[in-house]
């Protein structure tokens, strides 16, 4: 059973984009990374994401063949995605999560795979730095597109 949470957050300040594409690109073409596993009995599989942009940004998720769900994360807001484990193994199906790029009114779904790491709790603050990500306007767009990077 999967879940998705949301926490506040103080606005980051960010400077130095310019050598980010590489990174990008790999976040891109990644398929969804497998769980990473930790010491002990987690019950979570997770990932965070924080709202860097300052603005409403619109996602969607799914965990295996389940039907992608639509989500909308606040401006300057942490939220976690993860998966329960319930009495089953400590591994969770893939994980897909689309962002929509576009800051504009258009739509455009771009695919990132992002690690999750067994947690036990579903709170951002309780994830390790491997399944911690962060949402920012692309370097060189005018604030026109985001993108999902590496914490």
């Amino acid at each position: 059973m999967s879940a998705v949470g949301v926490a506040r957050f103080k606005p980051l300040t960010i400077s130095g984009l310019s050598a980010l594409a590489i990174g990008v690109a790999t976040l891109v073409a990644a398929p969804a990374a497998a769980q990473n596993f930790s010491a002990g009995g987690a019950r979570y599989g997770c990932s965070c994401l924080s709202n860097e942009t300052g603005v409403n940004i619109k996602f969607r998720y799914a965990f295996g063949s389940n039907p992608l769900k639509n989500a909308t994360m606040g401006a300057n807001r942490r939220q976690w995605i993860c998966y329960d484990y319930g009495a089953g193994p400590r591994t969770s199906p893939p994980l897909k999560f689309q962002l929509d790029v576009d800051m504009g009114r258009g739509n455009a779904w771009t695919t990132y795979a992002l690690t999750r790491i067994q947690s036990n709790a579903r709170d951002c603050n309780a994830i390790g730095r491997v399944g911690q990500f962060g949402v920012r306007y692309r370097a060189n767009t005018n604030r026109q597109f985001i993108e999902v990077y590496k914490k």
